[in-house]
C-alpha cells in the first residue's frame, strides 16, 4: 500500500457513518485528559458482543471491521483536533479498556474467533498511532496469560498494555493518572463527571 493509498483508506473511514445499532453497541468516549494533556478513552470492551454482529453475515462483519479502524483513526484525530486546548502539543493518549462482563462464549464461535484474530492485527496497528498507554482493568484471564499470549493477537499494540484484574489495582493507577473530575464515578472518579465526546 502507497502513501497515497493509505491516506485515501483513512479519508474513507473517518468519513464512513456507522449504522446508529452499532454505535449503540459499540460505544466508546472521551472522558477528558490525563495529568500532562492527553486524551482518555474509555472503551467498555466487557459489554460488546462481536458474535452477535458477526452473525449477521458478511455485511456486519463489513460494518464492524470499519467501525474498528474508525475508532483506532479518531483516537489519533482528536489529539490533533485538541491541538492549543489542554496543551500546546499533540499528545497521544491513554485508554482504559474495561472488560467486567466480557462473555467468553464468544470465543467458542469460531467464526469470532478468526475474526478478531485477523482485524486486532490491523486495528492495532493503526491504534499505535494515536495511543502511548492503554490501561486494561476488570481483566478475567490472569495478566501473565494475557501478557504472554497477547502478542499474537495484539502484535505491538501490547507493548502499551498495562494489565490489572482487581479493583484495588486499578483504580489506584487511574488515579494516579488522571484527575478526579475526568474519571467516571465508577471508576472512582467525580459524581459531577461528563465525557468531552461520546461515540455512540
Amino acid at each position: 500500500m502507497t502513501l497515497n493509498d493509505f491516506k485515501d483508506f483513512v479519508d474513507e473511514i473517518s468519513s464512513w457513518e456507522a449504522p446508529m445499532e452499532l454505535q449503540q453497541k459499540f460505544p466508546f468516549y472521551q472522558a477528558g485528559y490525563d495529568n500532562d494533556g492527553r486524551p482518555v478513552w474509555v472503551i467498555e470492551f466487557g459489554k460488546y458482543n462481536f458474535s452477535e454482529q458477526l452473525m449477521k453475515g458478511p455485511e456486519g462483519a463489513a460494518n464492524l471491521e470499519k467501525y474498528m479502524y474508525q475508532s483506532a483513526i479518531r483516537f489519533f484525530e482528536e489529539s490533533i483536533l485538541d491541538h492549543g486546548k489542554e496543551t500546546e502539543n499533540v499528545l497521544l493518549g491513554l485508554a482504559i479498556i474495561d472488560d467486567e462482563g466480557f462473555s467468553f462464549s464468544q470465543l467458542s464461535h469460531a467464526p469470532t474467533v478468526s475474526f478478531l484474530g485477523r482485524e486486532f492485527k490491523t486495528f492495532a496497528c493503526l491504534t499505535t498511532v494515536g495511543l502511548h498507554k492503554i490501561i486494561v482493568i476488570n481483566e478475567g484471564i490472569s495478566p501473565k496469560f494475557i501478557e504472554t499470549y497477547g502478542p499474537a493477537f495484539f502484535g505491538p499494540l501490547m507493548e502499551l498494555v498495562e494489565v490489572h484484574g482487581k479493583r484495588s489495582k486499578w483504580e489506584p493507577a487511574l488515579k494516579k493518572l488522571i484527575p478526579e473530575k475526568y474519571l467516571p464515578p465508577w471508576y472512582g472518579g467525580s459524581k459531577d463527571f461528563k465525557p468531552v465526546r461520546v461515540y455512540g
